[in-house]
């Protein structure tokens, strides 16, 4: 259903393609190029050269590729504003008076292209013209275009500021933890001082096994140092589980680099994580 006001076309009927701006570089052309002018592929920046040929707020679609066939993950067009190149490799699209070009980069950004797309082999896949000319497209008024990209422009923007925060406030934890944990910053109150102590006073190992529990009694599950404790692949578990260790509530598995690896399937966790499972219980005795 075509809300009131809008109207259906095709990308050849309203929009406004200007692949003759295009400019075909390979890489050893560009490396006595250099310069501060983007120089964008289908998927985003390649380099920067020392010239431009466009100069206005432009949207880009690739021409050909595999992230056509991952829409959903990742982005089919790009918008940019300012002095740039494309290779031709990706088609331009400029504001015409009957769609802007970010409308034509918002509408398509996560959209499934493939019953447009002309085969090239195995996951090569091609967007001619014609075939982008051929592309439906809903269009409200510009107007009405302007306004909704103007406002998920501002939504892009505190997004891109919320994450850039974020990843501050995590740089400065893992900076505070260094301190607090290695006792080089102190906390109001707490002036009694630190002692190294060998890890097997407050630890007690455990080397309870499986046994008599059946395949699936238990979660089984994978510690990598990455991820920390995770379901393990089908495909690593072993035939067996008797002699997989057990991880009662309250036990805390921890990992050894270069430790033997122990029990039917622990060789393919290895080759899995790079590292081995060395399940230990944690005590109270001494604390």
């Amino acid at each position: 259903m075509v809300p009131e006001g809008w109207s259906q076309s095709a990308v050849g009927q309203c929009c406004n393609i200007k692949n003759n701006l295009r400019l075909p570089l390979n890489s050893d052309e560009r490396k006595g190029m250099k310069g501060p002018y983007p120089y964008f592929g289908p998927t985003g920046i390649l380099d920067h050269i020392d010239h431009f040929r466009i100069d206005c707020e432009f949207a880009i679609i690739g021409e050909d590729g595999d992230h056509f066939l991952k829409h959903k993950e990742k982005e089919m067009t790009l918008i940019f504003s300012g002095k740039a190149n494309v290779n031709n490799h990706a088609h331009i699209i400029i504001d015409s008076n009957l769609c802007l070009a970010r409308w034509f980069h918002l509408y398509f950004i996560h959209r499934d292209l493939t019953a447009h797309l002309t085969r090239q082999g195995a996951k090569r896949y091609k967007l001619t013209k014609a075939g982008l000319e051929k592309l439906p497209i809903l269009l409200p008024p510009v107007s009405e275009q302007n306004k909704i990209t103007k406002i998920l422009s501002v939504w892009d923007q505190a997004i891109t500021t919320t994450e850039t925060l974020l990843g501050n406030s995590q740089q400065q934890k893992k900076a505070l933890m260094q301190l607090l944990l290695t006792g080089r910053k102190r906390l109001s109150g707490f002036n009694i001082p630190w002692r190294k102590l060998p890890l097997t006073r407050y630890l007690l190992g455990s080397s309870l096994r499986n046994s008599g529990l059946t395949q699936g009694a238990n979660e089984i599950m994978s510690v990598n140092k990455s991820e920390g404790m995770t379901p393990m692949r089908a495909e690593t578990i072993g035939k067996s589980i008797e002699r997989y260790k057990v991880v009662k509530p309250g036990w805390l598995p921890l990992l050894f680099k270069e430790c033997k690896a122990v029990g039917a399937g622990m060789d393919q966790a290895k080759a899995m994580v790079g590292w081995v499972v060395q399940i230990t219980r944690v005590g109270l005795a001494g604390i």
